[in-house]
């Protein structure tokens, strides 16, 4: 049988099996192995060398929960709350009224039976027992031996009677003393909510939990009985391991109303009565965390464990948060199991909401003080392996579906965006120069922020990639002055021959001198590249290249976003001098160049990809793509490919008469390309079904462009080398922000933020009437606005908050259309005479910018 617990005494063993049998071994001579006659195989008496079942308990109806051992005796609990002892009793500690030397029968301890017994302890000559009804117990049976059993019960506490104690407080403070009132109420907190045991025991679920003493037993019981079960062919609770078993809203609900009713208690009381509250809950808090930190080490049970993870989360802790980083502290004092056990029950009992506020929040809160003090120290080392662990608990929420977890912009540190653009550069010059030395220096605390990048925001990340990228054009500006070269890239182009404009320009050009400042000049046209004319390339460029008419992108089924086309057609009469022996990649080069032209000077390209595409980017592009990682990519066909995979019968498979081959079309005429070899000879069954599933995915997200993407790379690499270390801090949602920019357009927060010139302000009467027309535009026409304005349909990272906006007074009423300094972020508006003239001169102008022309 196997077997569910062992004790041992002073030269004896007993075992407690699954199906809830004793056996003993070892010596007996007074009786400790329940056996009443034992001899073994050598006729000495009193020693058993191999395991014996105590027949006293062979019985279908009985079954033992528990045996404990003294140094001469034992006790067994049976699982209807009965207890037997058996072996020395010559200190009483058999608790069966006598005084013996030897007992070798097994004997009922009577007085025990109304106690509701739920755990025994034996240890040399003394015994323990717990039970939820000591208070039934005679005055004369509560001493055994020389012991007196204690009376004092550890209270559980819910809603109920934490209501009843606030209302008869607030009730009290009417009839008598408002300080009385408080101190009965803090007493009650004290003694019956912030104390250790108290927390173990209080707020759990009715199904969880019987004992009005302590939880320990109790829940180490239901572990007992479910392995039973499981051994037994049941299946086992699946809320004894993974959950806490406490109902953390009421728990959450008791503390706050504990806290309101103190608050109004002291605000009657005193004019400072917020600052005495808070006082008060600090006095009570610190004792019971310095306890808890002490404790931490030996904690091993669940129900040792519940304190921790009770007052993690607890409003209290809110409230004092000096403590409550005390106890964060804590949690790595705990044993291995028992920490992971502890994000466990973070991971399956909270809810993304109080998640957030009750964990999250305080907790980012606490390393932002050491941010802003400059504190990296082995405590903010430790806050920050805490909160990693809670991001990788909400990763894994994330996989589970929309709403299960928090977006990754959550775990930002409000901190790292007020850090000074000095602090922030030497912070990070330190690290990237760790970084090279390849030393284990680089995972000092100094180091924090760049270790643990998702406490960055997208906005902190740009200003570092905009450090990388002014470091690297001021090195080949100044290199190329000291040889009295241009310090500038310089592209000249036209708007008929874009594309092979800029591949001749690109393909001619030195890999030093595309580190210049980008500077583009129109054929024919007049306008002076500070920036505006810069955007406007780069919209140019990319609405052809990334048009789906082009053929090199093919939209992703059921989205507006582009991927390879490995089936196109190739385009080589846009591309000059052109020959069969030339790489014919080459345009996707060209698409990474431009990608890392967009990104190394700070200009917002048009255009929208798949994760998959900034993955690659990041070089994490899975080797091995998942249904997962389809989901992303196309959802309608991971939906297929996940229905092929639940099918339960071999017959719903072979119905659908696959092959391991994917049929396209090209130019009218339908192909097939084999998966594997042989693939179109090969049928999928319901065998075969995750390889086929893994072979298509493979392909259509990796196979069948692998030339494109490394075509892409290279290009991208001429400007972004792969190795640049502040592309390890971004996540392919955060890069795709610095690329494209947000399509989350605030025109609110644009009108506070928006300076004025020439006369104007804001409430001068025609800006007004411009911000009104601006407001009631669709969202269409506020991307064309942006597009007037800035060069793009988009905001930056960080949303237009991040945009300097201006709006210039042009001269008094006319007909001239409004126009714009997109180099500048400028629109220039006459003063027009009416609200009406206004809107339709700013529509007409809006809907048709394009060129830069001097009048």
């Amino acid at each position: 049988e196997p077997v569910l617990s062992a004790a041992c005494g002073k030269s004896y063993s007993a075992f407690v099996t699954c199906n809830g049998n004793l056996y003993t071994c070892g010596r007996g001579k007074d009786g400790q192995l329940g056996l009443a006659s034992i001899r073994d195989e050598s006729g000495s008496d009193f020693l058993v060398t191999s395991p014996r079942q105590v027949e006293a308990f062979r019985n279908e109806q009985v079954r033992v929960l528990q045996v404990a051992c003294g140094s001469r005796h034992t006790c067994v609990l049976l699982d209807a709350g009965e207890v037997f002892c058996f072996g020395n009793g010559d200190m009483g500690q058999l608790g069966n009224g006598s005084v013996t030397s030897q007992m070798h029968r097994p004997v009922i301890a009577k007085r025990l039976e109304n106690a509701g017994v739920f755990q025994i302890f034996a240890g040399g000559q003394s015994t323990f027992a717990l039970g939820s009804d000591v208070d039934s117990l005679s005055q004369e049976y509560r001493h055994i031996g020389a012991v007196k059993l204690t009376t004092k019960k550890i209270h559980n506490v819910g809603i109920e009677k934490v209501r009843s104690y606030c209302e008869a407080a607030v009730v009290g403070e009417k009839e008598k003393n408002r300080k009385k009132e408080i101190t009965k109420l803090v007493n009650h907190v004290k003694t019956e909510l912030l104390d250790f045991n108290a927390l173990n025991s209080s707020f759990l679920y009715p199904d969880a939990y019987v004992s009005p003493w302590h939880s320990t037993c109790r829940v180490r019981m239901i572990q007992i009985k479910t392995d039973l079960r499981k051994h037994k062919g049941v299946r086992p609770r699946e809320d004894s391991n993974e959950s806490s078993l406490i109902d953390i809203i009421e728990m959450r609900d008791s503390v706050s109303l504990i806290i309101s009713t103190l608050s109004k208690l002291h605000k009657n009381n005193s004019n400072t009565g917020e600052e005495i509250l808070n006082i008060s809950i600090r006095a009570l808090m610190a004792p019971l965390v310095g306890a808890m930190e002490r404790a931490a080490p030996y904690v091993t049970e669940p129900d040792q464990l519940r304190a921790y993870f009770l007052l993690l989360i607890s409003p209290f802790a809110e409230l004092s948060p000096f403590e409550h980083e005390a106890l964060l502290m804590s949690i790595y004092k705990l044993p291995g199991d028992s920490r992971r056990r502890l994000f466990d029950w973070i991971e399956h009992d909270l809810t993304p909401e109080l998640f957030s506020q009750a964990l999250l929040s305080p907790l980012i809160s606490h390393i932002d003080t050491h941010i802003s003090q400059q504190k990296w120290t082995g405590q903010a080392a430790r806050l920050c392996q805490f909160l990693h662990k809670l991001y990788e608990i909400n990763e894994k929420r994330c996989l589970h579906g929309e709403g299960e977890g928090l977006h990754y912009s959550e775990f930002y540190s409000p901190e790292t965006n007020n850090l000074t653009d000095k602090e922030l550069t030497a912070l990070y010059r330190k690290w990237r120069s760790a970084l090279k030395q390849e030393s284990s220096a680089r995972f000092g605390a100094e180091y924090l922020l760049f270790e643990y990048p998702f406490l960055l925001s997208a906005g902190t990340k740009r200003r570092l990639v905009q450090l990388e990228d002014h470091e690297s054009m001021w090195r080949q500006t100044f290199a190329g002055m000291m040889l009295g070269k241009v310090p500038f890239f310089v592209l000249n182009v036209s708007r008929n021959n874009l594309i092979a404009d800029t591949v001749h320009g690109l393909l001619n050009a030195q890999k030093k001198d595309l580190k210049k400042p980008l500077r583009v000049i129109f054929t024919g046209e007049e306008g002076v590249d500070a920036g505006g004319v810069k955007k406007e390339f780069f919209q140019l460029l990319s609405s052809k290249l990334f048009s789906p008419d082009f053929g090199m992108f093919r939209a992703i089924e059921g989205t507006n976003q582009l991927w390879f086309n490995p089936y196109r057609v190739d385009n080589y009469e846009l591309i000059p001098d052109h020959n069969d022996d030339d790489d014919d990649m080459v345009e996707f080069m060209l698409v990474g160049a431009l990608i890392g032209l967009s990104i190394y000077n700070g200009t917002l390209l048009n255009v929208q990809f798949p994760e998959a595409m900034y993955q690659i980017l990041l070089g994490r592009f899975p080797s091995k793509p998942t249904v997962e990682d389809m989901k992303k990519f196309n959802p309608p066909v991971a939906a297929q490919l996940q229905h092929l995979l639940d099918f339960e019968s071999a017959q719903e498979v072979e119905q659908l008469s696959l092959t391991f081959e994917i049929t396209y079309e090209f130019l009218g005429e339908y192909r097939n390309i084999e998966l594997k070899e042989g693939g179109s000879q090969i049928p999928v069954t319901i065998e075969n079904r995750a390889e086929y599933v893994s072979c298509y995915i493979s392909y259509q997200m990796g196979d069948s462009i692998r030339q494109e993407k490394d075509a892409l790379m290279k290009g991208f690499s001429l400007l972004i080398p792969p190795n640049l270390a502040v592309l390890n801090l971004f996540q392919s949602s955060e890069l795709e922000l610095l690329l494209v920019g947000t399509t989350e357009l605030d025109f609110e927060v644009l009108e506070e933020l928006c300076d004025y010139e020439g006369g104007y302000n804001s409430q001068y009467r025609t800006v007004r009437w411009f911000w009104k027309t601006v407001h009631e535009m669709t969202l269409e026409q506020k991307q064309k606005l942006l597009q007037f304005s800035t060069g793009s349909p988009r905001a930056p990272v960080g949303g237009l908050k991040e945009l300097k906006f201006k709006l210039q007074r042009a001269g008094p009423d006319s007909h001239q259309l409004p126009s714009a300094h997109t180099c500048f972020n400028t629109i220039i508006l006459p003063d027009y005479n009416s609200e009406e003239k206004l809107r339709r001169l700013l529509l007409y102008a809006i809907n048709n910018c394009q060129g830069f022309f001097l009048e």
